[in-house]
């Protein structure tokens, strides 16, 4: 690594901790990791790779020394070589002379020699979600140090990336409800929601059609179990109408 005193390497490492809250991105991500990767191990060759959940392999997201089809390669084969390998056995791959390599996995062509190799799974606590790798063409180029501070980089690496996955499933599933929300709300047909893990089901959202087809306001209605429609109250008499609509398990039918 570079030669820094404690204390700057510290800070360093501090300042990327901190800021990795206020990554959002994918591609925020790699370029954080790219820069501190750059910053404190700095060699020919880096690569981050990321499980992609949807496509059941290695992605990878960021590569340093690599030609656009050493690239393409190094993504494709991934899971058959070193990257894969850490992933599959959440192990340490440290290989500081190539010569001595006990062929692991299948190596992908390179533009240069590479004389040593060290890999780190990046974990989310006990789940492996990715790899991050440094060569060198020099051998013997890693030392304990550059290893804790890898170490250190692939631990928030993964708690960051599965921050990320989360909060896209969430913003996934916000827009699901408000397009729920939005077709109950427009629909021609009154919908009544209610609370089926309370006593007597007390309603909780009536829509607009709902409103215009009984005559009843939601502030009216608003807590009370539907029986109260089977009366002859406002005219409107619905004894008997919501056996085939009615849903006690998911507190909702709907009125036509």
């Amino acid at each position: 690594m570079n030669n820094l005193s404690r204390l700057n390497l510290i800070q360093k490492l501090g300042g990327f901790a901190s800021s990795l809250f206020l990554v959002n991105s994918l591609e925020e991500l790699a370029l954080s990791i790219e820069n501190i990767v750059e910053e404190l191990i700095p060699t020919e060759y880096t690569g981050l790779y990321l499980y992609d959940y949807d496509f059941k392999k290695l992605k990878l997201f960021y590569a340093k020394g690599f030609k656009a089809e050493e690239v393409v390669n190094a993504d494709k084969s991934a899971m058959d070589r070193h990257p894969g390998y850490v992933f599959k056995t959440k192990k340490v791959l440290d290989i500081p002379d190539t010569d001595l390599d006990n062929e692991i996995s299948i190596d992908s062509p390179r533009s240069f020699k590479v004389g040593s190799r060290l890999y780190m799974p990046v974990m989310n606590q006990q789940e492996c979600v990715g790899t991050i790798g440094v060569v060198s063409i020099q051998k013997n180029r890693f030392n304990a140090e550059d290893k804790e501070i890898l170490f250190f980089i692939c631990n928030l690496t993964g708690l960051t990336y599965s921050k990320i996955l989360i909060n896209k499933q969430k913003q996934v599933i916000e827009e699901e409800l408000k397009l729920k929300e939005r077709a109950i709300a427009f629909s021609n047909s009154g919908i009544i929601i209610t609370d089926a893990s309370i006593d007597d089901n007390p309603i909780k959202y009536v829509n607009a059609a709902f409103e215009k087809i009984t005559g009843y306001r939601f502030d009216e209605v608003v807590g009370k179990n539907c029986r109260f429609l089977q009366s002859d109250e406002k005219g409107v008499k619905f004894a008997g109408y919501f056996g085939n609509d009615w849903s006690v398990e998911k507190g909702e039918f709907i009125i036509q």
